[in-house]
């Protein structure tokens, strides 16, 4: 059975090409034992996705906005912080294809839900993520403290 056209894909991970994103890795370094991963990848787990695009686009914003199209995806769920100027643009430009979520720390503790409270406020996130195993220090996925 073929995909549905007439349903419209909500993508849940999405990140918008072009922008530098080698400092989204720096947290995990620490953490990273093999050379690769430290020096010579650009993302952590590059061993296994050996085929990451390299496209060059003038407007990476519509860039992915066709290849939305292209594989009938509706929305999109991108990251937020607040170095993420690619997301914060698409955001704006296209509130009804884009929304924003925030991956968060629980080591920083209350200065943490003020950022949370804060991206709401600025850019209407609609979910806070985790990756609690990729922090440093790591963060029990089932801590209660």
């Amino acid at each position: 059975m073929p995909m549905p056209e007439e349903i419209g894909v909500i993508d849940l991970m999405l990140s918008i090409p072009g922008e530098d994103n080698s400092q989204w890795y720096e947290y995990m370094k620490p953490m990273l034992l093999d050379e690769e991963s430290r020096h010579q990848f650009k993302m952590p787990a590059q061993y296994m996705f050996k085929d990451i695009p390299a496209e060059d686009a003038d407007d990476y914003i519509a860039y992915t906005i066709a290849q939305m199209d292209k594989h009938n995806i509706e929305r999109a769920m991108i990251g937020l912080d607040d170095h993420n100027e690619s997301a914060k643009a698409a955001l704006k430009q296209h509130p009804e294809r884009f929304f924003a979520s925030y991956e968060a720390n629980p080591n920083n503790a209350m200065d943490e839900v003020r950022k949370i409270e804060r991206l709401h406020r600025e850019y209407g996130i609609k979910a806070v993520t985790g990756f609690p195993s990729g922090l440093c220090p790591q963060v029990p996925i089932n801590d209660n403290n």
